[in-house]
């Protein structure tokens, strides 16, 4: 055990010549991946944002009513 504490770092190369199949990545099916969840990320955020002017509309119409009969002061 002391011989291999004592052997340097591996280094980044290392993680270059470890073959493990279920952490390996083919570049076309990850590049196709990629485009489709950064799409998916563009639309939930638009999506997000149209939900919060919504609710933001549908509190201050709210918000309008209570002033208008008295409630809110």
């Amino acid at each position: 055990m002391p011989q291999l504490l004592s052997m340097p770092a591996a280094g980044p190369s290392f993680f270059a010549n470890v073959f493990h199949p279920a952490f390996n990545v083919d570049v076309d099916d990850a590049t196709e991946v990629i485009d489709r969840f950064s799409c998916h990320t563009l639309a939930v955020g638009k999506g997000t944002q149209s939900l919060r002017n919504i609710f933001g509309r549908i509190r201050e119409v709210r918000l309008g009513e209570y002033e208008h009969v008295g409630c809110v002061k």
